[in-house]
């Protein structure tokens, strides 16, 4: 991998990407075209508003996962003691 589709910027689009579910998708999240966000994933020039903007996407998908953990947890506890009802 060239060291310009390697740096943290696009790798942050790439990863926010996967989130939202692909790249048109993360057009949408961040209101840009496809085409300038597929020439920021090629040439690595990633405008620091939508570099920060994807790091918020990887944020909060990876704090909801915790929550989402102990909330399956809690509800399969009280599954349990209520004997599945």
């Amino acid at each position: 991998m060239s060291p310009t589709r390697d740096c943290v910027q696009v790798r942050a689009l790439r990863r926010a990407a996967e989130i939202i579910g692909g790249t048109y998708g993360l057009c949408g999240q961040l209101d840009v075209p496809h085409a300038i966000l597929v020439d920021w994933l090629e040439s690595g020039e990633v405008p620091d508003v939508y570099f920060l903007r994807a790091v918020d996407i990887i944020i909060g998908h990876d704090h909801r996962l915790p929550w989402t953990a102990a909330e399956a947890q809690r509800d399969l506890v009280e599954r349990i003691n209520t004997g599945g009802r």
